[in-house]
């Protein structure tokens, strides 16, 4: 299952609105085949592994598969997994988690059972992490949530006139766009848009896979988008969030009216897009509303040894009035990235699907 869940990394950011699924194929200590899910309307781990199967010559029959998550029971673009694998030989069946979709949940493993196929269900963690954001999407109709800094160790994103360019270091940039490929969707707020006017694109990817550019999203409440903005020759057309009252305009994007300072409202637009996991890079007023509605599931800092004494600040809003009401979460990785640090932090949120 550790191999089968590395693959299924692989295809994170890649597979909306599917989940990363990770497949192996093997017979004691040896594979006979391996995949992943492929972008929507391509094959679904558990045949990527068969076809690699067929590729190595590798006869599957009376093998075992370990996958992340239980085999799709129903026809979409693509046939259903189920058929796959009982047509394959396999003996013996890994299933990392079973199908969170209520219709669906547990039928493909009773189908393999019924079939005379071995069916262990491992129910391991690691494997419902995997697909934390497909679930909440299906149970709450919300998305995964990171949020992404680069700062100053006094925890300054740009000096006091907004230069930010550049705080942390080439190694760290190419990490954090390695990080916006492994996402659906990377969110900013408009003012993040006035000052930078960002590519939004992805220009590294992790693990050696085609680069994928998670599609932009802008909270941009009064329409205030310059029409010359750099995210409008994205390849993904762009999502544009407004507020209801917002005037019209005609702009290269799909844009969805929704309440104002309404964070999960918004949110609940991107995932009813397919877009189950969402990159938030900012501003400070954007994270900050996120954080104090409970939506953010993990921050990530990329932590430069430098100081920008009188900088601006990460997170915008009002001073905290009690450090009781402060956001706490659990440091769950440091890694070093070229000079930088990078900082996993696992936060406190709402929905805990």
């Amino acid at each position: 299952m550790d191999r089968a869940l590395a693959l299924a990394r692989i295809a994170r950011g890649w597979t909306a609105p599917n989940p990363a699924v990770g497949a192996v194929i093997f017979r004691g200590d040896t594979v006979l085949g391996e995949g992943f899910t492929q972008p929507v309307g391509g094959h679904h781990a558990e045949v990527m592994a068969l076809r690699d199967a067929a590729a190595r010559g590798s006869d599957v029959r009376g093998a075992t598969m370990a996958v992340t998550l239980e085999p799709c029971r129903h026809q979409g673009r693509t046939p259903p997994c189920t058929d796959a694998v009982l047509g394959s030989g396999l003996a013996r069946i890994l299933v990392g988690v079973v199908d969170p979709f209520p219709a669906m949940q547990g039928q493909s493993i009773a189908a393999l059972r019924a079939a005379g196929v071995a069916v262990e269900l491992v129910d391991d963690p690691r494997c419902a992490e995997q697909i934390r954001g497909f679930t909440r999407a299906i149970v709450h109709g919300l998305p995964e949530v990171t949020a992404k800094v680069g700062i100053s160790l006094d925890g300054h994103l740009a000096t006091a006139s907004g230069e930010s360019r550049w705080i942390t270091s080439p190694e760290a940039r190419a990490d954090a766009h390695a990080l916006r490929a492994s996402h659906d969707a990377i969110l900013v707020g408009i003012g993040t848009v006035l000052a930078d006017d960002p590519a939004l694109t992805a220009r590294v990817t992790a693990y050696g896979r085609p680069i994928t550019h998670p599609r932009p999203v802008v909270l941009d409440s009064d329409l205030r988008i310059p029409a010359t903005a750099r995210l409008f020759d994205h390849p993904v057309r762009p999502l544009i969030l407004c507020a209801e009252d917002a005037p019209e305009r005609s702009l290269p994007a799909e844009v969805v009216r929704v309440r104002r300072h309404d964070p999960t409202g918004a949110l609940r637009a991107v995932t009813a897009r397919g877009h189950h996991r969402v990159l938030v890079e900012g501003g400070g007023a954007v994270h900050r509303s996120l954080l104090d509605a409970g939506l953010v599931d993990d921050l990530v800092v990329y932590l430069a040894p430098t100081w920008i004494p009188g900088g601006r600040s990460w997170v915008g809003g009002p001073p905290l009035g009690a450090l009781g009401d402060a956001v706490r979460g659990a440091i769950t990785s440091v890694d070093r990235v070229g000079p930088d640090a990078r900082i996993t932090v696992a936060l406190r949120h709402v929905t805990e699907a």
